[in-house]
């Protein structure tokens, strides 16, 4: 193959013309006050160039308007020379007369930038220094060719002379010749850093050992320390984003179950769903096998092999093609142990930590391994057929039947194990929602999973029986857990102010409190603990404790702090609001709509997350359900709603 194309560019005209400048002509640089005509061009060539060096064999130019004329091919004609014409990046002369024309243009631009005014001033120096350079070839520069010897290149040493006008000419000369020298020394440093930079991008960072951090651990294809692609890699892989996700949009659509790094969709889309499809099903007796599979080093374990081929498939072919494997080819990484690095060795597997691309890749090669993986099992919820939600690499695969989820299982762990990918046997779980206590034995390469009672997904607790209480407990102990670890260097800190602990209020505590609150149904014991922890925080920030007696809307009133309750409420009424106007076909719209099927069993049904907010519209509100989904949809009405919503009476 080599030989080959070795053979083929040898024998191409175009390829050859394309060489290196070796052979450096002297030259005239002349400056024109406007575009002259072909005869105006002519009588320049002859006046300047002709009289000093001789007519020519061949000219060689540009396609211009003057030099494709009757009248320069007619002057050139009586006087036998040959006219060629070519331009700067398209050769078809001798390969040299093209590269000088870029280079000439290159330092044009670089010598003139700072004076874009009088540029025509200084035009003989730059005439100068070009004919000083010395050719690779010969060794010699061209004044040495023509006239024997090289000149100096600036030789006036500074001394003043008896003339104002000749010490202000030399002076003149000395301050552009500094000022372009200094002007071609940063564009060469420009040009060395990105170099550099561009090489380093192939290259992983050494890491830097941790106390205690084992050297194994370090010896990773794709190691998780990459500076250079937070600090550069962004600026280039951005340009090809936004085209990047429309192409894989406009030829194949991603699965409606991947909400991972996706516009306009998030963690809450998947907890809403699977929320949902439990509760139904749980409120119509239908039993639901779930398995949570967790991928061993999702993001460093992707083939760039098989990445290729799935853009390809998934419409991403020519220039964009080429411009993604551009930021993965030749990429090399090392392991230092102390002070010793190892050679640098290539790197064919990972994405890239910190580049904006890699998580719009990640979500592609995932939809193509859950695509390939799809069957006919999954969850009847409705009219929808609900087989599996990911978000990323966090799998949650649905079944009717621990048949069929062993099915989808081990479909979906060998389209992984073909994708270089791998089930991690030791972390994914089993579990069931049923009535009835029911086994589920699930297995992955001959390792059974283990069943659980309970799994906490995307930071959410989900149990076998569907309920929110003991996710509620875990929040409100989570939120303990750091009110403990901030007691003393916060919250009861006297030399931090009340706005800084408040600001740590707002951006710790309450999220770490409230989170996943939208699924929640608040009854009166729940809002009495969340109360109780609210006011846990904000009564010791306020330097008060229950014996002072003092209600709590006294102390919020005083810290300026809205009723966490009040928060929490227009939270779910804003996630209300976004189900209502979700376009057809998003997941959790469609089953927030959906009615589950079947009968229900004996005894009171649960309160579901539907009719709970629901009546909490018109209880807060005053707005029927018959006229909800028409509010709704009232953007600036349904946010002036929330924003006059006052907190519950009696609330402390």
């Amino acid at each position: 193959m080599a030989s080959d194309v070795r053979r083929y560019v040898q024998g191409c005209g175009d390829c050859a013309f394309s060489k290196s400048a070796r052979h450096q002509p002297s030259g005239k640089l002349l400056p024109l006050p406007g575009l002259p005509t072909a005869m105006e061009t002519a009588e320049l060539m002859f006046n300047h160039i002709f009289r000093y060096f001789g007519i020519p064999e061949d000219i060689g130019s540009n396609p211009g308007p003057q030099f494709i004329s009757r009248v320069w091919k007619a002057f050139f004609s009586l006087l036998g020379v040959a006219v060629s014409l070519s331009s700067g990046y398209h050769p078809q002369t001798d390969g040299q007369m093209e590269r000088k024309i870029q280079e000439i243009g290159r330092y044009l631009r670089t010598f003139c930038h700072g004076h874009q005014d009088s540029w025509s001033q200084y035009l003989g120096w730059a005439e100068y220094t070009q004919n000083s350079l010395c050719q690779p070839s010969t060794g010699l520069t061209p004044f040495q060719c023509i006239l024997g010897y090289q000149s100096p290149m600036f030789p006036w040493s500074g001394e003043p002379s008896n003339v104002p006008a000749v010490d202000y000419w030399f002076r003149e000369s000395k301050r552009v010749w500094d000022s372009a020298h200094h002007q071609l020394q940063r564009a060469l440093q420009r040009a060395l850093r990105r170099r550099r930079l561009t090489a380093d991008l192939c290259r992983s960072k050494a890491p830097v050992y941790q106390p205690g951090q084992k050297s194994l651990a370090l010896t990773q294809p794709n190691p998780p320390s990459h500076s250079y692609w937070t600090m550069e890699l962004p600026t280039g892989a951005n340009l090809h984003l936004s085209r990047f996700s429309s192409t894989c949009s406009h030829y194949t659509r991603i699965q409606e179950e991947q909400c991972g790094f996706r516009p306009s969709r998030g963690t809450l889309d998947q907890l809403y769903t699977l929320h949902r499809v439990l509760k139904g099903s749980w409120e119509f007796a239908q039993p639901v096998h779930m398995c949570f599979v967790d991928l061993e080093k999702a993001f460093d374990r992707v083939p760039h092999g098989i990445l290729w081929e799935v853009l390809w498939e998934y419409g991403v072919r020519g220039p964009l093609l080429r411009a993604v494997r551009s930021l993965y080819n030749r990429s090399k990484s090392l392991v230092r142990i102390a002070s010793c690095k190892s050679d640098l060795f290539p790197v064919h597997v990972g994405l890239q930590q910190g580049c904006p691309l890699s998580p719009v890749l990640f979500i592609v090669f995932m939809d193509r391994i859950s695509r390939r993986s799809q069957g006919l099992e999954g969850v009847r919820f409705g009219d929808h057929r609900i087989s599996s939600l990911i978000f990323a690499d966090d799998v949650v695969l649905l079944a009717s039947s621990g048949l069929d989820l062993q099915h989808a299982l081990g479909r979906f762990a060998a389209e992984c194990e073909a994708a270089g990918m791998r089930v991690s046997t030791s972390k994914s779980e089993a579990m069931v929602l049923d009535q009835k206590k029911v086994a589920c034995t699930l297995q992955v390469e001959g390792e059974v999973l283990p069943q659980v009672e309970e799994f906490k997904y995307l930071g959410v607790l989900f149990t076998s029986e569907g309920r929110m209480d003991r996710e509620i407990d875990r929040r409100i102990g989570a939120a303990a857990a750091v009110m403990r670890s901030m007691y003393r260097s916060v919250v009861v800190k006297k030399e931090l102010s009340r706005k800084a602990k408040l600001s740590i209020y707002q951006s710790i505590y309450a999220p770490t409190l409230t989170y996943g609150h939208e699924l929640w149904v608040i009854t009166e014991r729940v809002r009495s603990r969340i109360q109780a922890a609210e006011m846990s925080f904000l009564r010791r920030v306020a330097g008060r404790s229950l014996r002072d007696r003092l209600r709590s809307s006294v102390t919020r009133e005083e810290l300026g702090v809205e009723p966490l309750l009040l928060r929490i409420e227009r939270g779910q009424l804003r996630w209300l609001r976004h189900l209502f106007r979700m376009p057809p076909g998003r997941l959790p719209g469609e089953v927030f709509r959906a009615c589950p099927t079947g009968k229900r069993p004996r005894g009171r049904p649960r309160t579901c997350w539907r009719d709970y907010v629901f009546r909490l519209t018109w209880e807060r509100l005053g707005v029927p359900p018959e006229e909800l989904e028409e509010v709704a949809r009232e953007r600036e009405v349904w946010a002036s709603l929330l924003r006059l919503l006052p907190p519950r009476p009696g609330s402390g």
